[in-house]
């Protein structure tokens, strides 16, 4: 059971890395933060549904969800500061403007092709 266990701790750790991407912030706090959100939502959902039909106690309950925000708050961040380490700066091309070509076809003439 503890190499099964395993096995799923590698999945959702990749599953994470692929989602980096698009879930990630400006800063590691950000990504931090997201992470930490998304696992209250998901493991609030789990573990109220656990509680409910276990008849798990509030504390129990509680203590469980705290854990997981913890523990994906310091996955997102670990997971931002190594792609913050490794990754390539990005060029935002979305303010910069186009370029124009210098010459071109001229426009009497549509065959020509401009000196170089």
């Amino acid at each position: 059971m503890m190499l099964e266990q395993f096995a799923l701790n590698l999945a959702v750790v990749f599953l994470l890395t692929l989602m980096l991407d698009r879930f990630g912030g400006e800063s590691i706090l950000r990504t931090a933060v997201t992470y930490s959100m998304l696992a209250l939502a998901y493991m609030g959902m789990v573990d109220v549904a656990n509680g409910i039909w276990w008849n798990f106690s509030t504390a129990w309950t509680i203590g469980n969800m705290i854990d997981q925000v913890i523990a994906f708050f310091l996955v997102g961040a670990t997971l931002a500061g190594i792609q913050r380490r490794f990754d390539v700066p990005r060029t935002e091309t979305a303010e910069r403007p186009g370029v124009r070509a210098q010459g071109g076809p001229k426009t009497g003439d549509a065959g020509a092709r401009a000196p170089r």
